[in-house]
């Protein structure tokens, strides 16, 4: 497997299914080794958390970005020629990953 402290959460979504696979949602770990793989995968990010802080949710922070981006007219290559831009995201948290 390529995400092992995934592996050991995933369990068959439906009994007899070997491909359906799932996660406890409300284990704090299963979505923690969630978040880890999907940073990791998508990003090439190497992330860890504290225990006893909030997880975020991967997808929803990255909607956020993407939202932004629009806002700010498009990924930097579209904005070829115009000054960089900077930003600043107060109460990040511990992962640095909140908006």
């Amino acid at each position: 497997a390529a995400f092992p402290a995934l592996g050991a959460f995933c369990r068959p979504s439906r009994p007899g299914s070997a491909h359906a696979l799932t996660i406890n949602w409300r284990d704090a770990r299963a979505l923690r080794a969630l978040t880890a793989a999907l940073l990791a995968c998508t990003f090439g990010v190497q992330w860890s958390l504290p225990e006893g802080h909030l997880c975020p949710t991967v997808p929803s922070r990255l909607n956020y970005l993407l939202w932004l981006e629009d806002l700010l007219g498009g990924p930097p290559a579209v904005r070829a020629g115009a000054r960089p831009l900077r930003g600043v995201d107060v109460g990040v948290g511990a992962s640095c990953i909140y908006p």
